[in-house]
């Protein structure tokens, strides 16, 4: 299950001092072969060694180490990897821990040995709400941020009844919920919604209750496999061809490529990153697509510069005490390649600047990467829920 990356760069090797000896173990807990690894696994664990490439290859005189672990999209499985990585195994701090049910069983683990929990991929709201903690960061997005720039821009074009397709698990039921806030918000009306399990492979009886609940948009709530079999079938059921639109608050490049023009024209959704929205978000793009054959997801691009800063935040707080580390974090500005405007909040999460995108047509796309065109940026203050409205018992509303 475990494996051990070596993060030594090469050329660097005669210059580690003797006392780097002693590594400095970062763990990367995700998901490498499951339904939501196309958006963390391999690619999350090659962020990370770019974030390391970046700082250097030592911090406090150590050399860093990178672990990863696979924890198989099991909540049981994550806490007990997780539990031997802190407890036993000196691993400094665990990143990524793809799905929210995994991460915050991962969070309590952290919490408890008083070690940080840095997630890209997890987005429930819950995480930075009522289950927050000093050690646990979210660096990507939850699903409040997720839901209220699509809900803005649908409900702007005309759209008045909704019908959701809902993965039954925390992310799922959480995007849900958020979604129906703001819909009540812009004046609509949830007319129904079917739940299903994860990794569900035939969604035809939930596609034809919402083709014939004969709403304006059908919501994809769900995230991995269970998203892309849905869109897939939803295309086959021809839901947009009907004149539904479809929402589709989560999903990343990668999986927009896999699926193909054809399946993702008009839908839209809220990205944390796009890989060619800048000359620096570019370049960075391309250093991770020579590593791993694909553009990064908003995910895999979180877990870069929540590593990067990370490792900066322990050389300058000089140690590794999780409760200075944090309070480093929270006090400086989080700006690199992939982030825009990031503030580490009291809740855990990492206000910064979202995108609102649509997936482009066929014959607008001029490369096989161009997959989608950034309808506008969301400043963070915007975009993520205010503190004030916290339920995290952290913050003091």
């Amino acid at each position: 299950m475990l494996k051990t990356i070596a993060t030594l760069l090469t050329g660097l090797a005669l210059a580690v001092p003797a006392n780097a000896q002693q590594s400095f173990k970062v763990g990367v807990l995700t998901d490498m072969s499951g339904p939501v690894s196309t958006y963390s696994g391999a690619g999350s664990v090659a962020a990370a060694e770019l974030a390391i490439e970046d700082f250097g290859p030592t911090v406090l005189g150590r050399r860093i180490e990178l672990v990863v672990a696979d924890h198989q999209m099991k909540a049981d499985v994550a806490a007990g990897i997780a539990r031997q990585w802190y407890e036993n195994d000196g691993v400094e701090v665990i990143l990524d821990v793809a799905v929210s049910s995994a991460a915050l069983a991962v969070m309590e683990i952290s919490a408890v040995v008083k070690k940080p929990v840095l997630l890209s991929t997890a987005a429930s709201s819950t995480i930075n709400g009522s289950a927050c903690t000093p050690y646990a960061a979210q660096w990507s997005f939850d699903t409040y941020a997720l839901s209220r720039g699509v809900v803005a821009a649908m409900a702007a074009e005309g759209a008045k009844s909704w019908f959701f397709i809902t993965s039954d698990y925390a992310f799922g039921q959480d995007l849900e919920a958020d979604m129906r806030n703001f819909i009540a918000e812009t004046g609509g009306e949830v007319v129904g919604r079917a739940l299903h399990p994860v990794n569900t492979q035939d969604f035809a009886s939930y596609l034809l209750q919402a083709q014939g609940s004969g709403a304006d948009v059908v919501v994809l709530a769900n995230s991995g496999g269970d998203l892309v079999n849905s869109l897939k079938q939803a295309n086959e059921f021809g839901i947009s061809a009907g004149g539904q639109k479809l929402a589709v608050p989560l999903i990343s490049v990668p999986q927009l490529k896999a699926l193909g023009a054809g399946a993702i024209q008009g839908v839209v959704a809220s990205n944390g990153f796009v890989w060619n929205h800048d000359d620096a978000t570019q370049a960075w793009s391309e250093r991770f697509h020579a590593k791993v054959g694909t553009m990064p997801a908003d995910t895999q691009a979180a877990n870069y510069s929540a590593l990067l800063h990370y490792l900066r935040a322990v050389e300058a707080s000089g140690t590794t005490d999780a409760d200075t580390v944090m309070a480093h974090l929270r006090a400086h500005p989080i700006e690199d390649a992939v982030v825009r405007g990031g503030v580490l909040r009291a809740n855990g999460s990492l206000e910064h600047e979202l995108y609102l995108v649509e997936a482009n047509p066929a014959d607008q796309m001029t490369g096989e990467w161009d997959l989608v065109t950034v309808l506008r940026a969301v400043p963070g203050a915007d975009a993520f829920r205010p503190l004030a409205q916290s339920a995290c018992p952290l913050v003091a509303n």
